[in-house]
């Protein structure tokens, strides 16, 4: 566990920004890659970029600069500008690192807002070469026709199985799923959601969100998608969820991050602890009540990235809840567009988050408190992490027997 040592740390990093740097939609152009001396002129701009402003000085003085010179001559040899983007961006893409990339002219920063024909609102994941429903967005298309997490895909719209992100095709999509080893496939069809992944990702959050009672407590339950929504966040941090309710699981599942300064307010919601508690019948109660301080359960895996990492790595720091399910991802640098003359961006790696131990949490990963796996082929939706952060957190839980609506009556202070 992140002991908390690092809470001054993370929360200084918290409150340092975008987990992206944010630049100009585009880069101005000023250089022809059709020409010699273009390619030239945004070759060394790249080795600039690398050498100020890469996180890692041996990357940055080494690494690079040795594959670059090998690569040169057939980038500068292309044809044409088209073929030298082309080389390029493989050549970037090459090193491996999803915080290392080449933005061509007019490409989305980050591609968080893809156009394409609509989404299911599920993802997949290949297993011993078949495809599994990994994820489901709640409230989405995939989840009211009755697609499970579990599902095998055999086919869509009678061809390979594809869950998103789907080629272009009509707004209705047909699956063939098959629930279990030998059963025979049947058919789904699904009408496509318009919009982008971060849109698809804000309305599964706030469908998600609500609560539900355990014998006489009552349990918040989100499930946050993302952190790169300021109305989301603005509205997670005023909702009724928070203030009434015993405990809160906080599901950080396929949260890819977003705006660390995001992370930080929601965060700062958990942890700022009122001046005076009132204790009614066994119970305190915070008073202002201008926190939420009650016990939290976060629910990660491998598919929780960047800003929703560091924020599972403060709430470990701090104390101030159980972190269960399996490791995140370890993709947490902050990362900065630099603008290359021919109009395209590198995005680069510009920051790191340090662990007590003083290694990075990049390529490590947060290590949940209590492990919990999630099986996936033919799982029919079965939710192990789920089921044990209700029991973590109901075990951590005072409710009382009977809370009245208004629990101070006529002996709240100044009432006579």
């Amino acid at each position: 566990m992140i002991r908390f040592a690092a809470a001054l740390t993370l929360a200084a990093l918290l409150a340092t920004g975008c987990a992206t740097r944010r630049g100009p939609a585009t880069g101005e152009a000023t250089a022809d890659t059709a020409t010699l001396a273009g390619r030239t002129a945004v070759l060394g701009a790249l080795e600039r970029a690398v050498r100020e402003q890469h996180v890692d000085p041996l990357f940055a003085s080494d690494r690079f600069p040795a594959a670059l010179e090998r690569a040169q001559a057939p980038l500068l040899a292309a044809g044409d500008a088209a073929t030298f983007q082309s080389r390029l961006q493989a050549f970037v893409a090459g090193f491996g690192d999803p915080h290392f990339a080449l933005l061509p002219p007019g490409a989305d920063e980050a591609g968080l807002e893809v156009p394409g024909p609509g989404l299911l609102g599920a993802s997949g994941r290949e297993v011993e070469g078949r495809l599994f429903v990994a994820d489901l967005h709640e409230g989405g298309p995939a989840a009211a026709a009755g697609l499970r997490r579990g599902d095998e895909v055999v086919a869509t719209d009678g061809g390979p199985p594809r869950l998103d992100p789907l080629p272009a095709g009509p707004a209705t999509r047909r699956l063939l799923v098959r629930r279990a080893p030998e059963e025979e496939p049947s058919a789904l069809d699904i009408t496509l959601a318009p919009g982008g992944a971060r849109a698809a990702a804000v309305a599964a959050t706030r469908a998600s969100t609500g609560t539900l009672t355990a014998g006489s407590c009552r349990v918040g339950r989100i499930h946050l998608r993302t952190f790169a929504d300021r109305d989301l966040v603005d509205d997670l941090t005023t909702a009724d969820t928070f203030e009434e309710t015993d405990g809160l699981v906080l599901d950080l599942r396929g949260n890819d991050g977003g705006e660390l300064r995001l992370a930080g307010e929601l965060l700062d919601l958990l942890t700022r602890a009122p001046s005076v508690q009132i204790r009614w019948r066994g119970r305190s109660y915070p008073f202002p009540s201008t926190s939420w301080n009650r016990p939290l359960v976060l629910i990660v895996d491998g598919s929780t990235r960047s800003a929703a990492e560091v924020f599972a790595a403060a709430v470990q720091a701090r104390r101030l809840g159980v972190v269960l399910g399996e490791p995140t991802a370890g993709q947490v640098r902050g990362s900065r567009l630099a603008p290359l003359p021919d109009g395209s961006r590198l995005l680069l790696p510009v920051s790191d988050i340090l662990l007590p131990d003083g290694e990075p949490l990049e390529g490590r990963g947060v290590g949940p408190d209590l492990l919990v796996t999630r099986p996936l082929a033919w799982s029919a939706d079965a939710d192990p992490p789920w089921d044990s952060a209700l029991q973590a957190l109901i075990s951590r839980m005072a409710c009382p027997e009977h809370l009245p609506a208004d629990p101070f009556g006529s002996a709240r202070p100044g009432v006579p």
